[in-house]
């Protein structure tokens, strides 16, 4: 009986190790080859996702640049006043201030101040136009940023009326500059209520 199991025993380990592992060992090799397969297709995705990623960033770059020309292609920027009022020569040294306007696109001249603020960068044009007390000379500086672009002065004397001066500039300037008019001379008493200014930017950066 001993014997018996034995055999049974000796025959059933032989079945177990035998075929079946073959078939085994193919199953486990195929499932090796899967998974690799799996790793390849993953990897080539992500390089495939992180290049779509790198092109939709050259994209979305490329607008938002369109996007700013089209902005500044369409920024108006403008604007133009009269002092509105006789101002003293005793106040010669101070801002001058335009108090009736009629022009302020893109809301850069402050009343408050008289300073005009470059809301954007690029090339502007300024005109003064300085008007003295009757039968004398005037002159005025108009300044960027504390430096003098322009001078409107008026070297003849009219003894029976007001004498004017122009002035005009095309300056580059950068977003913040300060646009302002200071530093008046005129023989007389005061600087004319029709003093005016034009500032208008031609071309933005």
């Amino acid at each position: 009986m001993f014997l018996v199991f034995l055999c049974f025993l000796f025959g059933s380990s032989e079945a177990l190790l035998d075929p079946d592992t073959t078939n085994g060992n193919s199953d486990h090799t195929a499932i090796l080859q899967l998974i690799t397969q799996e790793q390849s297709l993953r990897l080539q995705l992500e390089s495939q996702l992180h290049d779509q990623q790198k092109q939709m960033d050259t994209l979305l770059s490329r607008v938002n640049n369109l996007t700013d020309q089209l902005t500044k292609a369409n920024q108006q920027v403008a604007f133009f006043g009269t002092v509105g009022t006789n101002i003293p020569s005793a106040d010669s040294d101070k801002i001058i201030k335009f108090q009736q306007i009629t022009t302020n696109l893109g809301s850069a001249y402050n009343i408050n101040t008289g300073v005009f603020h470059c809301p954007v960068s690029g090339i502007y044009i300024v005109s003064c136009s300085a008007i003295g007390d009757i039968g004398h000379r005037v002159s005025v500086n108009v300044y960027q940023n504390g430096n003098v672009i322009a001078r409107p002065y008026d070297g003849g004397i009219d003894p029976a009326g007001h004498a004017s001066g122009t002035d005009t500039a095309v300056v580059h300037a950068n977003a913040g500059d300060e646009i302002y008019l200071k530093n008046f001379y005129t023989g007389a008493t005061y600087l004319d209520n029709q003093t005016r200014l034009v500032v208008v930017l031609i071309k933005a950066d």
